[in-house]
């Protein structure tokens, strides 16, 4: 019997038993970077916590000539333009309706980024499988 991508296993208590074990260490590997996180605002992502950059000076002081100089200059860079960074954020959906329109022969690469944002957005759901 060949399975085709639209069949579904049988539901067994054991193949339940292992889709829950790794759906949930999947959301523990989550939570440990995202617990201790500040609250940033929307399209922010945290660089560097303060503590990363304690150690990270202290690690600097131990090298010698040069490279101390270079690394402590990065360094000293990275605290000036801050922990966060700013990154791009996903269109709206209805930006998505207005390529559609307006470039209909670009249907297949709109449609993949359409998808790819909704599954960005439903990470751990298995509507993007």
């Amino acid at each position: 019997m060949t399975r085709t991508p639209h069949t579904r296993l049988r539901q067994t208590a054991d193949s339940w038993q292992q889709v829950q074990a790794i759906r949930q260490l999947a959301q523990d590997h989550a939570q440990r970077f995202t617990q201790n996180q500040p609250s940033l605002p929307p399209g922010h992502r945290p660089l560097f916590a303060a503590s990363d950059m304690k150690d990270r000076r202290d690690w600097a002081r131990m090298l010698k000539l040069e490279v101390k100089r270079l690394i402590t200059a990065h360094l000293d860079r990275a605290e000036q333009l801050g922990a966060t960074r700013r990154v791009a954020q996903a269109p709206r959906p209805e930006v998505f309706h207005v390529l559609a329109r307006d470039f209909p022969h670009f249907q297949e690469v709109t449609v993949h980024l359409q998808h790819a944002r909704h599954c960005r957005a439903w990470a751990f759901r298995s509507t993007c499988a």
